[in-house]
Order: structure tokens, then C-alpha cells, then sequence
């Protein structure tokens, strides 16, 4: 049995204790993310948020068609603009948005839909990415010999961490 201690603050986390209990890691979501992927066999790929940031750049400016929300102001700052909707996308992802949008959605939701299309095949995997992947993967893999141990309440976890803990032996 592997026991995970599981934070938000617990990336990095070294102990002071000098006797360490075998089969126990103290984990972060980074860290537990990174184990997950390894135990499920999923390409774990290191991110990199410049090179993101101008990939989703590129998709704003192909789904631009001058009357889109952000158009004017990726006019003025491009580079803001590429990040500052990026982090939105992979917030709303991480909320549990599954990238499409409904006709009677606000403008702003459609038009991020029309980009969120583009990019699934350019935009190199986030942090949501990869835990929408090792979520999708333990719902055909069981991982009977992890135990998690929160150290958080279960709700101040993202909607995907709480789905991906709903499918492992959590502990509160």
C-alpha cells in the first residue's frame, strides 16, 4: 500500500522528522499529479507556459475575426491578452468546462469555445490538460494500492482533483 499525504502546500514539503514511514510520500498536487501519471503510464510532459502562451496567441488571432470580446485588446497587447485568457481557459477546465459552449451562452464563453476547438490540436497539454487525462484514465484503471490522506477539506480541492479523489481510496 502506498500512502499519499496529500496538500495544497505540500510540493516540496520535506519533513523534519528523521524516521520516515515506508510506503508514505508527502505530495503537492504537482507532486501527486506527476506520481499519478507515472502509475497510470501517461506521458507526463513538462510544461512550458511561454511556449503555451504563444501557441493560444496564434489560435486567438485565427479565430479572430474582428468582432470577437478580446478583439480590440489583443490589438493593443497581444501577449497579455494570449496569457490572461489562457489562465482563464485552464481555470475553466479545471472547473470542470468541458471546452464547448451552448447557443445561449454569453458571447465571451462562445467565443472562447471557438478558440478552445482550435487549440485541442495545438495547444501542448496544462496542468487541467494532464489531470483531464489521468482522470479519464482512472476511470478505466483501478489504483487499489493508493491511499490518500487529505490534509485540505476534499472542496477546497478544483472540481477535476475532487473527481480524480473520488476515484481513489481517500481519507479525509
Amino acid at each position: 500500500m502506498l500512502n499519499i499525504i496529500f496538500g495544497h502546500d505540500l510540493d516540496g514539503y520535506e519533513t523534519l522528522i528523521t524516521s520516515h514511514t515506508c510506503g508514505e510520500v508527502v505530495l503537492g498536487p504537482l507532486g501527486f499529479l506527476d506520481l499519478l501519471e507515472v502509475r497510470l503510464g501517461l506521458r507526463g510532459i513538462v510544461e512550458n507556459e511561454p511556449l503555451r502562451t504563444v501557441q493560444y496567441l496564434d489560435c486567438l488571432y485565427q479565430t479572430d475575426d474582428g468582432e470577437r470580446f478580446y478583439s480590440q485588446s489583443l490589438r493593443t497587447d497581444e501577449m497579455a491578452v494570449a496569457r490572461t485568457l489562457l489562465g482563464w481557459r485552464d481555470t475553466w477546465i479545471e472547473a470542470g468546462w468541458n471546452g464547448q459552449a451552448q447557443a445561449e451562452d454569453s458571447k465571451r464563453i462562445r467565443d472562447m469555445a471557438d478558440v478552445e476547438l482550435l487549440s485541442k490540436t495545438t495547444l501542448s497539454p496544462g496542468t487541467p490538460d494532464r489531470l483531464v487525462a489521468v482522470f479519464n484514465a482512472l476511470s478505466k484503471v483501478n489504483l487499489p494500492d493508493i491511499e490518500v490522506e487529505l490534509k485540505d477539506h476534499r472542496e477546497s480541492f478544483s472540481y477535476l482533483w475532487q473527481a480524480i479523489l473520488g476515484q481513489l481510496n481517500t481519507i479525509a
